[in-house]
This record gives C-alpha cells, structure tokens and sequence, in this order.
C-alpha cells in the first residue's frame, strides 16, 4: 500500500539538492544514474540523512518504500540503514501526515520490527572460531538482529515523536503469553542493557526491561526448553539478569 500512495504522489527526482552542502556534484549524479534496485543501504543512507540528507522530503520520499524493503530483504545491512530511515520518518512526521501516509509508515515501521523478532537464533563461536576472526575470548554468542532492534527502538524513542511505536512494542514483548519466542526476545533486550550497544536510555522502557516479575515470567518460559542442555547464552544471560 505505501509504494503504490508514494508512487502516486512522488516521482523519482531528476535533481538532489544537497540541502546542506555535505556532497559533491560527482555523488549526486552517481546516485541519480543507479536503477531503483540497485540502491542498498550505502546510497539510502545517503538519501535519507538523516541530519544530512542528499535531498529534500519531496526529492527523496519516492525511495522510501524501497529503504523500508532493504531493511527487511537485506538484514545484514539493516543496522546500518535503520537511522537513516526511521530518524527520516520521525524528523518528517508532518510532511507524512500533510501526505497522508504518517499511519502507513508507521505500520511499517512496525512491521519491520516484527519481522526482526519472527524468530530467535543464536550463533555459538567457540574458543577456535574467536581465534579465526582474532578476537582474544574463550566464545562469543552473537544474537541475529539484536543490535538491529536495539538501535530502532533506540533510534524511535531519541527522536521522540514516533517513540510510542517502540514503548508498545517492548511492552508486547514483555506480555508474550508464553510465546517463547517473544519471551526470548524481552530477555535479550533485558540482558542487552550491559552491552555497548543497548535497546534505549528512555525511563518507560528501562522500566519495563527491569520488571523483575516481567523477567521471571519470561524466565520460566524459556527454562522449560533449556534446562536440560543450557547453552552458554542462556546460561550467561540468566547470570546476567540474576535469574
């Protein structure tokens, strides 16, 4: 629905104004002659800004069902284009809604955080496979799309205006009627505040995340189906949360 409104309303630019001065004539004109599927997340990066856009909201809107499709379609690239796009949305909420496509985009904002969540995998490197890649650790668990969605509902709740999207999202994740997918995915969150990278310093969600009755539901949700094997993750993330 978003790219048939958007292609109705906007055309693809034959110009970029640069607004802000931040590229040259040479990358404008690069980024003008790529074909619609051969922007990834480089060139919508460089579309969307979002504080240094290569376009105005009319030049650019015509990419942005496309940016939302990479987020999706490309989730390797996901965390480097998610600013762009979502910080994009938010600064330009009321262009969206004079457009009216503010509750369409929303939705797919939504969507993609959904479609990040759709499962919960974790890749073990033991003390060889850290070695290989010259990282001084006896194992490493890396979580799929965790910083994704830590820097989305970071990204969503920074910008302010579209941050009750992420509050309501955590807030699912934290009432997961014993879906242990979603069960898994408050805890990481949870467990996700001492990393570097973390899911938001907004006060609603922390508060969320650090429910201790929250964390044990989930909790017992996910001990059903490790307790016999208990994976270092799970048993480190327990460790972590004091469970």
């Amino acid at each position: 629905m978003l790219d048939q409104l958007v292609s109705s309303k906007f055309r693809r630019p034959r110009k970029l104004s640069d607004p802000y001065n931040d590229f040259t004539n040479e990358m404008l004109t690069r980024l003008l002659r790529l074909k619609d599927d051969e922007f990834g997340w480089c060139e919508l990066s460089h579309l969307f800004g979002p504080h240094l856009p290569a376009g105005t909201y009319d030049e650019v809107m015509y990419f942005l069902p496309r940016a939302f499709s990479c987020l999706k379609e490309r989730e390797d690239d996901a965390l480097s284009l998610v600013t762009a796009v979502f910080g994009f949305c938010s600064k330009n909420i009321k262009n969206l809604n004079r457009d009216r496509l503010d509750l369409l985009v929303m939705e797919e904002i939504r969507t993609c955080l959904e479609f990040w969540i759709r499962d919960f995998r974790v890749e073990h490197f033991d003390r060889q496979m850290c070695k290989a890649k010259g990282w001084g650790r006896k194992y490493f668990d890396y979580v799929y799309n965790s910083e994704t969605l830590c820097e989305a509902i970071t990204d969503l709740t920074r910008f302010e205006v579209l941050s009750s999207i992420a509050t309501d999202f955590v807030r699912g994740l934290a009432h997961h009627d014993g879906d242990i997918v979603k069960a898994s995915w408050f805890l990481e969150l949870s467990r996700s505040r001492y990393d570097v990278r973390t899911p938001s310093e907004n006060l609603e969600i922390l508060s969320i995340l650090s429910n201790r009755d929250l964390l044990l539901n989930a909790y017992v949700v996910i001990w059903t189906e490790v307790s016999e094997y208990m994976p270092t993750y799970w048993r480190d993330t327990f460790k972590k949360l004091g469970l």
